[in-house]
């Protein structure tokens, strides 16, 4: 049994939440909508260069800014949602004022806050991300609760922690390095 506590940190969350929207949007419609948005930007940014040479001054002054503006926004789409649901989370959930008890057995992977204990078996796991920060465990394709390796001691420990959790996953159920 492995069994790691801590304290929650709004910065943390807020990378968390980031990572997991910039997956989100790294496949499938989503990924689709972030390129025609960008391919937008970039057709814009063109078409201000070329006012600009023409000698528009006053369409390139009108819209020059709101094309920094919103690509600016796009720029920091991912930290800027990571660090508001955090801020959310914060503010709307009284479990993060207490320690959050993550433990790893033969059974699963189980949560215990201030108010509620959850549950995840090893068939129920979709799949096992770690990262140079976290063990992100996914409870469906988008959604993960996250294990910061800041809480266990030494990368001995965080090697050994994964080599076991490798050993339970059931076979089809991935674990992802990187």
């Amino acid at each position: 049994m492995n069994q790691f506590t801590f304290d929650w940190q709004r910065p943390e969350h807020a990378r968390v939440t980031s990572l997991l929207v910039r997956e989100l949007f790294s496949s499938g419609f989503r990924r689709v909508i972030k390129w025609a948005v960008i391919a937008i930007l970039v057709i814009e940014f063109l078409f201000i260069v070329v006012m600009t040479v023409m000698g528009e001054y006053d369409s390139v002054l009108r819209l020059g800014p709101l094309v920094i503006a919103v690509g600016i926004l796009v720029w920091l789409f991912y930290p800027i949602t990571g660090q508001i649901r955090a801020w959310q989370l914060q503010h709307s959930d009284p479990n993060v004022k207490h320690p959050i008890a993550h433990t790893l057995d033969q059974d699963g992977y189980h949560i215990s806050t201030h108010t509620a204990d959850i549950v995840l078996k090893w068939p129920g796991i979709y799949k096992v991300r770690e990262t140079p920060e976290f063990f992100l465990v996914y409870y469906s394709r988008r959604y993960a609760y996250y294990l910061p390796k800041r809480v266990i001691n030494g990368q001995e420990e965080v090697s050994k922690l994964a080599e076991w959790i490798r050993a339970r996953l059931p076979d089809g159920i991935v674990y992802e390095d990187g």
